[in-house]
């Protein structure tokens, strides 16, 4: 019974592969807002500092935010201006998992280049 079902599924398939055909064409997807173009000789725009640091109230101490990753970005623009949110992970040597992850704030003026 088994094998009958699937000798059924392989069937339809060809038999509507045949009759409806195989688009050979790439997908092009459309975009809502506008073509997206990604600029030349800045990329990445974003990526970690493991420089960077801030003040944790909790344990009365400087914490690296961003010594191992920064990812999962997302953007908006505000008055003129592109705020974007990204999360950060600490410490590589304690592994995948183990990692504490915070939400940042980047900001940029232009969306290519971001403000100090």
């Amino acid at each position: 019974m088994k094998k009958q079902i699937l000798s059924f599924i392989f069937l339809v398939t060809i038999v509507s592969t045949s009759v409806y055909g195989v688009s050979s064409k790439k997908y092009q997807p459309v975009f809502p807002l506008g073509e997206f173009s990604r600029p030349s000789g800045i990329n990445p725009i974003l990526s970690f500092d493991p420089t960077s640091v801030f003040f944790r109230p909790m344990k009365n101490a400087l914490i690296r935010r961003e010594e191992s990753d920064a990812f999962n970005p997302g953007a908006v623009v505000k008055n003129g201006k592109v705020y974007i949110f990204y999360r950060t992970e600490d410490n590589p040597a304690v592994g995948l998992g183990k990692r504490t992850s915070r939400v940042a704030l980047a900001e940029s003026y232009d969306g290519r280049f971001l403000d100090n």
